[in-house]
């Protein structure tokens, strides 16, 4: 979410850390992504992301992602959400999204503008600001039979600054702020029953952020190869941690193909009770991405 929000430590979106765009490469109608994700605790992860080109200044974008913990299905998400450019520097995007990880059910909906500031003192160095509003609403992904299930909500608040350094060197942050329309009692029950069914993986949802900040670093050595190095810590209501630090790699192996490696270090802290009781125990993960793009 989310990045979240909720938060998804796959992009992935973004996945979903908030993290660097990929290297821009010249596209003819759009793209397609496969990613195979995976640690040393079980967890697999399968997505799929289609970019198609509707007009010159209207993209569309499909996105799956099907995650496992030791063969057993923990995660689906599936989104649809639009981009359009109304001009060379202002462009806005829309996401609708549904997650299930088999505990809660999870539809969202996202938006944000991004503003390219260094128009205004006409620099070929790229200045983006960005600013977004997400709300998610979270259900029992298995209800009662009597209906009696209980859901909540969760808004995100999203600020980025984006600044091109050099013509091949660019450095990124952003901070996102979560809130919660639903008795604090009542949240804390649900946080714990998830934290028992639903292991926290690198690749898996942290269940309800409170704060995450983001920074990161693209460096593109040469046409065909780009690094990105990105770090986000992120704050749970009940002050449970999560810091992350992902080591990406990209190589354009042709006009049509792409491939990329990534590596992501994720530690959380222990999850108590305010008795101090151990609610699930701190984690420490590698969480390890490969991945293969086709233009067309």
């Amino acid at each position: 979410m989310f990045k979240s929000r909720i938060l998804a430590s796959c992009t992935l979106v973004l996945l979903v850390l908030p993290g660097l765009a990929l290297p821009s490469f010249a596209l003819a109608d759009g793209k397609t992504a496969l990613t195979y994700g995976y640690d040393q605790n079980g967890y697999r992860s399968f997505a799929f992301k289609g970019d198609i080109d509707l007009s010159s200044d209207v993209l569309l974008h499909l996105d799956h992602l099907h995650a496992e913990s030791s063969g057993i299905v923990s995660l689906r998400q599936s989104g649809i959400g639009l981009t359009a450019y109304a001009t060379d520097w202002l462009s806005g995007h829309y996401r609708y999204s549904e997650t299930n990880d088999t505990v809660f059910l999870v539809r969202g909906n996202e938006g944000d503008l991004s503003v390219a500031l260094n128009s205004l003192w006409n620099s070929e160095l790229r200045t983006t600001l960005g600013g977004g509003y997400a709300g998610f609403i979270y259900a029992n992904a298995n209800p009662p039979d009597t209906g009696g299930g209980r859901s909540l909500s969760q808004s995100r608040r999203s600020y980025s600054l984006s600044q091109d350094l050099t013509s091949s060197l660019g450095a990124y942050v952003s901070f996102d702020q979560y809130a919660y329309e639903v008795d604090l009692v009542d949240l804390i029950i649900l946080l714990i029953r998830r934290a028992r069914i639903a292991p926290i993986s690198a690749g898996a949802f942290l269940s309800f952020p409170d704060i995450t900040r983001a920074a990161g670093l693209t460096w593109k050595a040469t046409d065909k190869l780009t690094f990105d190095l990105s770090s986000s810590k992120t704050t749970t209501i009940l002050e449970q941690s999560l810091i992350s630090s992902r080591l990406g790699v990209d190589y354009q192996l042709s006009d049509t193909w792409n491939a990329g490696v990534a590596v992501t270090r994720s530690t959380t802290s222990d999850l108590l009770r305010n008795t101090g009781v151990v609610v699930q125990p701190a984690t420490d993960t590698t969480f390890n991405e490969v991945r293969a793009s086709w233009y067309f």
